[in-house]
């Protein structure tokens, strides 16, 4: 009856530990320009390669920087260009990156594109 008792008065097994909280990713982005006209923002994915977007802004600011973050977020690799950068070289540029895979452009200055 002793053993009936004890064999009763098991513990249960312990629960997995969970798995190690990984650090949450964050774009970086940088400066990019070149002689030849070329100056915008290019930030990439965690995960590359990926789809190349390449953003007409009004001006480089911490807003435009933070559209292009958030497109790197969702897997796009981002340049931000202004007017005065000729956009058939930035197009050039990112599609000769290794980690472009296509480009799409997306207009986001006032005045339309």
């Amino acid at each position: 009856m002793l053993l009936a008792v004890l064999l009763g008065c098991q513990r249960p097994e312990p629960a997995p530990l969970p798995p190690p909280r990984r650090e949450q990713w964050r774009p970086r982005g940088r400066t990019v320009a070149a002689s030849d006209g070329l100056h915008g923002y290019l930030v990439k994915p965690e995960t590359l390669p990926a789809q190349g977007v390449l953003m007409l802004v009004d001006t480089l600011d911490d807003d435009s920087r933070s559209q292009a973050d958030q497109l790197a977020r969702e897997g796009s690799v981002a340049l931000a260009i202004i007017a005065d950068t000729p956009t058939e070289r930035a197009q050039a540029y990112l599609d000769r990156l290794a980690d472009t895979r296509g480009t799409r452009v997306r207009c986001l200055r006032t005045e339309g594109c």
